[in-house]
């Protein structure tokens, strides 16, 4: 088989290759190269942290109703990477997963009350400019002012990363 030295397509039995317009000479055989993959090391997504709602002692309990189906406690779990926050549910029966862009966040706010504060466990309220869902609160995180800082750190080197920049007009 002949391919076209320029774009790599078939021409066999043509004058002309039909893809780039490359003029086929009668020695022309080039072997057809497989693309290879450049693997870019530097953009590749890492976890940073995960956590998950804290039920008070009752992570990952399960039940099973009529000894077959193994039934959990409905359960938050978070995943911070380089480049987003990923919120899934697991339930019963289902399992959603919703996703924010770290870039997109505009604000991040612990709220504890005094039993809170206690238990070393409060709600993370996300502010962002996701048109899905702009607020997200995350329920029952254990030391939410760590997660809080982890989080907002991940956000600035996303925005930095980015370029991305905004101005408040006061």
């Amino acid at each position: 088989m002949k391919f076209c030295p320029d774009c790599g397509n078939n021409i066999e039995g043509m004058k002309f290759c039909n893809e780039c317009g490359y003029k086929v000479n009668s020695d022309v055989a080039v072997k057809k190269q497989e693309p290879t993959q450049k693997v870019d090391t530097n953009n590749s997504e890492q976890e940073l942290l995960k956590f998950s709602t804290y039920m008070f002692g009752l992570e990952n309990k399960k039940a099973k109703v009529g000894g077959k189906f193994d039934l959990s406690i409905p359960q938050f779990n978070y995943t911070v990477t380089t480049e987003r926050l990923i919120i899934e549910k697991q339930g019963v029966v289902s399992k959603n997963r919703d996703d924010i862009e770290l870039y997109k966040i505009k604000d991040i706010n612990v709220k504890q009350g005094l039993k809170e504060k206690m238990m070393k466990v409060g709600d993370i309220e996300i502010i962002s400019i996701d048109k899905s869902d702009p607020v997200v609160t995350l329920k029952r995180i254990h030391n939410p002012l760590d997660v809080k800082e982890t989080l907002r750190s991940a956000v600035r080197e996303s925005k930095k990363d980015m370029k991305v920049s905004y101005r408040e007009d006061l």
